[in-house]
């Protein structure tokens, strides 16, 4: 009967703590009925060998098949401890996070949370490079190959926190409304976990453990990677809480998650005026309006129907003093999205053209700024560079690899397949180097049918998480991690050459479209026909 148990709650015990506060006690008795059910299957196989040949068992057989059933039975039952070591550990990575909310820093600047990672890291014996990329942390878990990253964000947003906990923002005007916090706590946690396997010799390779800067814009990933943080590496993982999810729920899909992400501004200049005399003016404002209105068309009728796309006007300046006056120029702003870099690039390429032809037609000229080599300072004189964010591409055998380590933790419910999303994030830049997954963790509390409540919504001054979410994002790093370095056959081997113009994804992302496409023109052929 040992294969109609859950994996991970053979035996469950729950304690009610002063407080109010739960924890949960998982026994790894799954690490039994692995190795025992492994051997009923190989008794079974050699009983079924010996059968067809007359009753002669062949030796070799028998031991390479308990070899392997022994090898698969220790991974199921390391994946199996790994939901009970989370649940433990959970008190550990509160406070962690409590401690990384309450000191929150935004792009380049988060040298509070940069340094609660570096005594953590001091405290478990982990050595540790830093700075990189200004307040970065690179530590490695283990030795030899293969190399596996797991990789957490640690900025804040420019955002006032309107959330009483003791533990708020103490910082004016700063706060982690993104997850941040959560994501650089559960790290550490798996950090520890990770540790512990390694001194005790059950770690097989490298876990290389990246904390990165300025996730929020200013593609720290990238600059991470270019101080050396992927060097070596095979693959990658992430684990995004989201409000979307309920708590003990974690999903992804393989192919294209989350889009290329890119900016703009127009400025379209003009000559002012008189408003009671506008033929004597090149007015930028109807040009401006001209532009915003063809944006739209840019999508609808410019873009594939089968890509997704999103462009946002989110800015439209002119004038500000006297209504009576026609100013010298007006200014369009706004986001452009889309889960191809090809889509993409062709969506750059639409703006550009239509804002430069519209002010033409109006006798103005336009300006175009797309902020992917911006130079900005810290408060602190470092400088950082913007770019563009290209598509997150999730490896569809890395994905099945998260999913197994999930369910073997906390069970078939914990998994879900997750749509695409068309939020932009820098872990994408990893995913141009090497095969990667990421990962979402659910934290919407119980109650809150939709997440998108003032309480969980992502960016918002109430934003705030289910803390009893962090054992299951923690376990989905270690199993994941732990799952790559078992099984190197979803790696990228070293010294392979990258499809897709020097980018890990791009060849998959564009055959994943080629095939949507075609399957949507055979369905209009055979709708015609």
């Amino acid at each position: 009967r040992a294969r109609d148990l859950p994996p991970t709650r053979a035996l469950e015990r729950t304690q009610t703590r002063p407080g109010g506060m739960r924890r949960h006690a998982v026994l790894p008795v799954a690490a039994l009925l692995a190795t025992v059910t492994a051997l009923l299957a190989v008794s079974r196989a050699a009983a079924a060998e010996a059968a067809a040949n007359g009753g002669l068992v062949v030796e070799a057989y028998g031991e390479q098949q308990l070899a392997r059933a022994v090898q698969h039975a220790e991974s199921n039952a390391m994946q199996a401890d790994v939901a009970a070591l989370s649940f433990a550990e959970v008190e550990y990575v509160r406070a962690l996070r409590r401690r990384i909310h309450a000191v929150p820093g935004v792009l380049y600047e988060e040298h509070n949370a940069s340094r609660i990672v570096r005594e953590a890291l001091q405290e478990l014996g982990i050595p540790y490079r830093h700075p990189v990329a200004v307040t970065g942390v690179v530590a490695e878990v283990g030795h030899g190959e293969p190399i596996v990253i797991l990789r957490a964000d640690l900025d804040g947003l420019p955002v006032r926190e309107d959330v009483e906990v003791p533990f708020r923002s103490e910082i004016a005007g700063k706060m982690h409304a993104c997850g941040h916090d959560a994501h650089s706590a559960m790290l550490l946690g798996a950090a520890k976990i990770l540790k512990e396997r390694a001194d005790a010799g059950q770690l097989r390779g490298t876990v290389r453990l990246v904390w990165q800067p300025a996730e929020e814009g200013g593609a720290g990933a990238a600059r991470m990677i270019s101080e050396g943080a992927a060097e070596g590496a095979s693959a990658a993982a992430m684990v995004h809480t989201w409000s979307g999810l309920p708590t003990g729920v974690v999903a992804s899909r393989g192919g294209p998650i989350a889009a290329a992400s890119g900016k703009f501004v127009a400025t379209i200049r003009g000559v002012g005026g008189h408003a009671a005399q506008p033929h004597r003016a090149r007015d930028p404002v109807v040009a401006a309006a001209a532009l915003v209105q063809a944006l739209q068309l840019a999508v609808s009728r410019l873009s594939d129907p089968l890509e997704p796309v999103v462009l946002s006007v989110t800015r439209l300046v002119a004038g500000g003093g006297a209504l009576n006056v026609i100013p010298n120029e007006a200014v369009v702003g706004g986001s452009f999205r889309a889960m191809s870099k090809s889509a993409h690039l062709a969506l750059r390429s639409a703006i550009e053209r239509a804002a430069r032809t519209i002010a033409d037609a109006h006798g103005c000229e336009a300006e175009l700024d797309f902020l992917d080599a911006a130079v900005h300072t810290t408060a602190l004189g470092d400088t950082w560079t913007t770019k563009m964010y290209p598509p997150v591409v999730n490896s569809h055998a890395l994905v099945e690899v998260a999913k197994r380590a999930v369910t073997t933790a906390f069970g078939a419910s914990a998994w879900r397949e997750m749509p695409p999303l068309m939020i932009g994030e820098d872990f994408s830049f990893f995913c141009e180097e090497m095969p990667c997954v990421m990962l979402f963790s659910g934290h919407r509390k119980p109650g809150d049918a939709d997440g998108e409540h003032t309480g969980s919504a992502h960016h918002a001054p109430t934003f705030e998480i289910d803390e009893d979410s962090l054992p299951y994002g923690m376990g989905a790093l270690v199993g994941t991690a732990l799952a790559m370095l078992e099984d190197e056959s979803v790696c990228r081997p070293h010294g392979v050459e990258m499809a897709g113009g020097g980018g890990f994804q791009g060849r998959a992302v564009q055959d994943e479209f080629e095939l949507a496409r075609a399957a949507a023109r055979s369905f209009g052929s055979a709708r015609a026909g």
